[in-house]
């Protein structure tokens, strides 16, 4: 740990963005906003087309409908997100596992629509100091499901569970860094 910390001290002290970590896959950055974002550097999705495949079939024998919930990383807006010099191919990624989804036969739902298209400022989408949806754009998110499960599967999940006006809500200012 404290090797770790040390590391950290030495890339905050020399101005670094770029916290590389253990896997070499995600890597950890400080967005232009001053944020804390994970970027994506490499996936193939045909890796998981033959086991989905399988999984559609399953579910297709069974009778049950399978539903792909998208949930995206930080980075929606590379271009305006990620610093210069960083680069980040979530968005590349994900438009060809959706892809994939979609030839498989898979339905799904793309939370990136949903948050870019959402009422609410790209600094109310994420915290700040993690990669975690606020609640508000957790709500945006299962009000989007539940309205494609609504429409599409005969779901009838009621506006009053999708609302977030109807719950009570407190903000602890400060709670956590």
């Amino acid at each position: 740990a404290s090797f770790m910390a040390g590391n950290a001290l030495v890339r905050t002290v020399l101005g670094s963005r770029y916290f590389p970590p253990a896997d070499d896959d995600l890597n950890m950055i400080r967005l232009s906003d001053g944020s804390i974002g994970k970027v994506k550097f490499s996936m193939n999705p045909e890796i998981n087309r033959k086991p989905l495949t399988r999984f559609k079939k399953y579910m297709d024998d069974m009778g049950v409908p399978v539903v792909f919930v998208y949930v995206h990383t930080k980075v929606l807006e590379p271009e305006s997100q990620v610093p210069f010099g960083a680069f980040d191919f979530s968005n590349r990624h994900a438009d060809a596992f959706l892809a994939l989804l979609t030839d498989i036969g898979i339905d799904y739902v793309d939370t990136r629509d949903v948050l870019l298209n959402s009422d609410l400022a790209p600094d109310e989408l994420y915290f700040r100091t993690d990669t975690h949806w606020t609640i508000p754009a957790a709500f945006r998110a299962y009000g989007a499901l539940a309205e494609h499960l609504n429409q599409n599967y005969g779901f009838q999940i009621d506006e009053k569970f999708t609302n977030p006006d109807n719950y009570e809500t407190r903000v602890y200012k400060d709670r956590f860094m």
